[in-house]
């Protein structure tokens, strides 16, 4: 029988020492033999030996003492066989999963592994050929992840301060008690001199002498004083215990947010040794090189950046990182480098992952867009090298991309962009063809606290996280321009679209008109957007509270908080803000108007559904003729979709007619069709369709993004 308490210690120092071994073990392989990494490996595992006596584990007290013995024999042998660290790192990995273990499941899961724990024994002692083993120990080595409850560890000293502001905080309530007695006198005291003056008031009345008068006139006289100069000295003590209080209140605060920030190294331990592994199983040469590791983060930010994270050094090192004959022919070390950094930057937290490999090859990214019709040759040599890589972190591009040489590039990269904008940050990618690539994301330091601008809005308060902000300004009225119903602003050569807060928001109009007007800029990744609001109040540090389930879901907020004062206010989501600003703009836009031509019913019904829901406007036509026909009445069309084959007059012959018309030809055509042959394509595309289709693969985000194509 094993004590809880016990066994939660053996299990923290089984973590705690195989951080230290997988890293002593990863630099032994890259270095060679060191006394130092090998006496520091050799006191990790003989911690684990002796921990795992105290409970009487006596397999994992005879694996840690094979370990051990191999530390010892290294440091006098000092060459490394290939594959023995392999070995080690699988050891490793065993101790690691047993610590995840609950004690309930202990001994079966100890017993199931007996055989898989005697392999990696018997290999470290070298009674088994490497060549053949090591595999047969990783595949028996899997397995299954087990669930542990999650647990927020605290150092000793951390624990102590807060403890010991929390009794601080005990001692300092008690004092209201003996305080609210003195004001119970006092209240007495009032209440024997309002008798007083009641009793003078009686003898005024009377026949009483005014000596007698003027007796109780002189008693209330000293009363009153009395309780005047008790009264200022409550006040007195009552304003300071408030600033003592206050401050004690601070500090505890602090303590308990501070409790949870844990360092950065705490969410990279298990990196190293996958970049070595994964660079190891494609025949690359790579490690990493982690900077910060003692920036404090908070420990839900920690957890949550590890898919992102894995998925930015999965790329570096699958498709970043050359072969090392690559990298010499280059001139470049045979070894690839990745460095993370984590770091502050005015109140947010600062994440880079660069690589030193190839870079993001355009050219290839060019043709892959353009064959997937997600931008025009034309656009695709005109977009800024910056705006060109943003569309790596389109979803779609992913799947489009796995057999390419730049596939990694996609995949997974959406994920990171979804996790930035979900904890209201922002990434930035850079890249250097032949030399490297760089992500930055910029995130807040704890999800529970937040950098946030304060303004008013319709009287009321709202608060913007500050990583969500590209920046603010206040204008002069006169600056602000009305195009077609629609505000904007000149922001140098930029015309900025400018929207109300309080009609985003679905407020009453402020009655209140300032001198300035004050604009929050937000950005997408090519254009920036400008909201209006009340006033700018202060940048504050406010802690997230969770919006009461009973207010339901509510557009635009993402959370709430509490002010100093006690005033509540709703934390607004920038991201969603964003989005209904845009599409604020395109609803201030005259509707575009698009003629669809097709002999299918069920086609036109489709294509007219989709394009009507997104704010078009829709004319339909049964074949060729029929299409020209409308061209004839009509005219003033923005787009014409048509389908290939149609009696009485085919696609083809439709827009070689509109091609060939003065009045027609400045109209773009997208081609549809379920003949998707290479001829039949090229056929459309130079009787003059912009966009040529199939129909077997047409999706509605596939069709509204081929018809934002044609009409730019």
């Amino acid at each position: 029988m094993i004590d809880p308490s016990m066994y939660h210690l053996l299990c923290n120092e089984i973590e705690t020492q195989c951080k230290i071994l997988a890293e002593n073990l990863i630099k032994l392989e890259r270095e060679g033999s060191d006394k130092q990494l090998l006496e520091s490996s050799m006191r990790a595992a003989h911690s684990i030996k002796g921990a795992s006596k105290i409970v009487n584990l006596d397999p994992i007290v005879h694996l840690a003492h094979t370990m051990e013995d191999w530390m010892v024999k290294k440091q006098t042998q000092k060459e490394i066989q290939i594959g023995e660290i392999e070995v080690l790192l699988q050891a490793v990995d065993f101790l690691s999963q047993l610590a995840r273990v609950s004690l309930q499941d202990l001994n079966d899961w100890i017993q199931q592994h007996l055989p898989f724990l005697q392999r990696l024994i018997d290999q470290i002692n070298g009674n088994l050929s490497r060549d053949t083993s090591i595999k047969e120990l990783a595949v028996e080595g899997v397995i299954g992840s087990t669930a542990i409850e999650s647990v927020l560890r605290m150092t000793p000293q951390k624990l102590n301060q807060i403890m010991g502001l929390v009794t601080e905080s005990l001692v300092e309530s008690r004092w209201l008690y003996p305080f609210t007695e003195h004001l119970e006198k006092m209240k007495r005291e009032i209440q024997n001199t309002i008798k007083s003056f009641d009793q003078l008031k009686i003898s005024a009345k009377s026949t009483l002498s005014p000596k007698t008068s003027e007796h109780h006139l002189s008693d209330i006289q000293k009363d009153l004083y009395d309780i005047g100069a008790n009264l200022e000295q409550r006040l007195y003590e009552l304003r300071e215990f408030t600033h003592h209080y206050s401050h004690l209140s601070d500090r505890l605060y602090n303590e308990v947010v501070e409790s949870r920030f844990r360092p950065f190294a705490d969410g990279t331990e298990s990196f190293p040794r996958m970049v070595r592994d994964l660079a190891k199983q494609l025949g690359k040469k790579a490690h990493l090189q982690i900077e910060g590791e003692s920036t404090l983060v908070d420990r839900e930010v920690i957890e949550k950046l590890e898919a992102p994270l894995t998925h930015l050094l999965r790329n570096a090192i699958d498709h970043g990182i050359e072969f090392p004959e690559e990298r010499k022919k280059q001139g470049k070390a045979e070894e690839g480098t990745i460095t993370l950094r984590a770091d502050h930057h005015g109140g947010m937290l600062s994440i880079t992952l660069s690589d030193d490999g190839k870079g993001v090859d355009l050219d290839r990214l060019r043709k892959i867009l353009i064959q997937k019709k997600i931008v025009d040759p034309e656009m695709a040599y005109q977009l800024p090298d910056s705006e060109l890589a943003e569309f790596l972190f389109i979803p779609a591009l992913s799947t489009s991309m796995q057999v390419s040489e730049i596939s990694g590039r996609g995949v997974g990269l959406d994920v990171v962009r979804h996790f930035v904008q979900e904890v209201g940050g922002k990434i930035r990618i850079m890249f250097e063809p032949g030399r490297g690539t760089t992500f930055h994301l910029l995130l807040p330091v704890a999800l529970s606290l937040i950098h946030a601008l304060v303004v008013t809005i319709s009287k009321e308060l709202y608060a913007f996280p500050l990583g969500g902000i590209s920046r603010t300004e206040m204008i002069d009225p006169d600056k602000i321009v009305s195009v077609n119903g629609a505000i904007t602003f000149h922001c140098g050569e930029e015309e900025v679209p400018l929207v109300f807060a309080w009609e985003l928001l679905g407020l009453a109009r402020p009655v209140e008109k300032n001198e300035k007007i004050c604009i929050i800029f937000l950005e997408d990744q090519t254009k920036q957007y400008g909201l209006i609001v009340d006033r700018f109040i202060s940048e504050k540090t406010v802690s997230v509270l969770k919006i009461d389930p009973r207010l339901g879901n509510i557009e635009h907020v993402s959370s709430s908080a509490i002010m100093e004062d006690g005033l509540p206010l709703f934390i607004l989501n920038p991201e969603n803000i964003l989005t209904s600003m845009i599409e604020h703009k395109e609803k201030n836009i005259k509707k575009k108007k698009v003629l669809v031509v097709d002999d299918s019913s069920s086609m036109r019904e489709l294509v007219s559904e989709v394009l009507e829901k997104n704010g078009y406007e829709i004319d339909t036509a049964v074949n060729g003729l029929d299409g020209w026909n409308a061209l004839q009445e009509y005219g003033h069309y923005d787009l014409v979709i048509s389908d290939v084959n149609m009696p009485r007059l085919d696609g083809i012959r439709f827009v070689t007619a509109i091609k060939n018309d003065s009045l027609f030809q400045h109209i773009p055509v997208i081609m549809i069709s379920y003949s998707e042959s290479e001829e039949d394509r090229s056929k459309g595309l130079q009787a003059g369709a912009k966009i040529y289709l199939g129909k077997s693969t047409l999706t509605p985000e596939i069709l509204l993004t081929a018809v934002v194509e044609a009409l730019l």
